[in-house]
């Protein structure tokens, strides 16, 4: 295992905010860390990162303790909020990086995430998309097995966030093992091979997203338009019937009997329809429901 966590306990005062929680990670893999805010993500990835001490539990990276896999060379890490002297250059960012860190200056990482075009650039004026790629380079200066990201692509434009996704995938190829604390579902969805959501502390669920998705896959909803108006039509297979701007959602745990309801229904009672379709869940939809207490 790359990565081994074993029942982390992590307190500030009388507030226990990570409360045994144990997962591994393995080489080569992406792995996300997703929860509402105030789960405990970040907190998990300090104690992972070396960052923070915790109270009990074991944490090894590469089959050693943080603080020593961090000084070893093994961690890179992209903060959540992270910040530059506003008039150091892009380029002056990376000589002292890799003068930290007693490399040669790497200017592949800026010619690999399009930062070579701004090495004169002052920090200050960059974008929100160009710093990410930039902290991004500067967290790999050291050539580091483990890859943290917390938060990625917050506040990135649409563009940033591809442009920014396809380098995360290039380091996954390169054999770089990737952990990531997000709550963006579509972030996950894309890029990640398993999930574990945290909810107040707790590892509720753990998986690839699609096992997620399959704990809940019985529930489908079927949404229907008539062009007709109905208010209330009933059918024994379907519930938790929705009206959301003329269209009807039935929730059903019986797909094949449900549309054969609604099928029989509309052409018993002359109706034209409009619009059918079945919506399978999503990761959204599932961490939604763990994260309201439901498993």
């Amino acid at each position: 295992m790359m990565i081994e966590v074993n029942n982390l306990v992590k307190s500030y005062g009388k507030e226990t905010v990570l409360k045994g929680i144990s997962f591994t990670v393995e080489e080569g893999e992406i792995f996300a860390l997703l929860g509402p805010n105030g789960a405990g993500k970040t907190t998990t990835l300090e104690c992972l990162e070396g960052l923070r001490e915790y109270d009990l539990g074991e944490v090894q990276v590469f089959g050693e303790n943080p603080k020593k896999a961090i000084e070893g060379g093994t961690i890179g890490v992209q903060l959540q909020s992270s910040s530059l002297p506003a008039n150091l250059s892009v380029k002056d960012s990376m000589k002292l990086f890799c003068h930290w860190n007693q490399i040669k200056y790497r200017k592949d990482l800026l010619e690999n995430l399009g930062l070579d075009v701004l090495e004169n650039k002052a920090y200050k004026t960059l974008s929100t998309g160009q710093k990410r790629r930039l902290h991004l380079a500067l967290a790999l200066t050291h050539r580091p097995k483990v890859l943290f990201l917390d938060e990625p692509t917050a506040g990135l434009d649409v563009e940033a966030r591809v442009s920014l996704h396809d380098e995360i995938r290039k380091l996954k190829k390169g054999g770089t093992t990737i952990i990531l604390a997000s709550h963006d579902m579509a972030e996950v969805e894309a890029l990640c091979d398993r999930v574990g959501i945290l909810v107040q502390g707790e590892l509720r669920s753990m998986g690839t997203p699609g096992e997620i998705i399959r704990e809940v896959e019985k529930e489908q909803w079927i949404e229907v338009q008539w062009k007709e108006e109905l208010s209330n039509p009933v059918f024994q297979h379907l519930f938790d019937h929705q009206i959301i701007q003329g269209v009807h959602r039935f929730k059903t745990e019986k797909q094949l009997e449900g549309l054969r309801e609604i099928l029989d229904f509309t052409e018993n009672n002359q109706l034209n329809l409009s619009d059918l379709r079945i919506q399978k869940p999503t990761l959204e939809q599932r961490f939604i429901q763990i994260a309201k207490g439901g498993m």
